[in-house]
């Protein structure tokens, strides 16, 4: 493949599913953070309202960091199941 243009200055990919495993690894945070709390949650139906709100905060401007969007998606989402929000659950998130 030949490229008739200007080389770019930098590139960029979506590691998440392609170098990380997110999917596995999201469930397993999500189910330590949820045992943590002691209720009966499925880890699965939070993750969906997890996404929704990872979602709708990717979309807003200013862009914040993958740190901060998931750190408040989780903390959306959590109040959504009535559960109380520790900053140390996003860290668990993220790490």
């Amino acid at each position: 493949m030949t490229f008739n243009g200007k080389r770019p200055n930098w590139l960029t990919f979506d590691c998440y599913g392609t170098l990380i495993q997110w999917d596995e690894g999201l469930l397993a945070a999500v189910d330590k953070i949820l045992s943590r709390k002691g209720g009966t949650i499925d880890p699965v139906a939070f993750i969906g309202v997890y996404d929704r709100h990872e979602h709708q905060l990717e979309e807003k401007r200013p862009h914040r960091s993958f740190k901060t969007v998931s750190a408040k998606a989780l903390e959306r989402a959590m109040a959504e199941f009535a559960l109380r929000f520790d900053p140390g659950d996003a860290d668990i998130l993220t790490s």
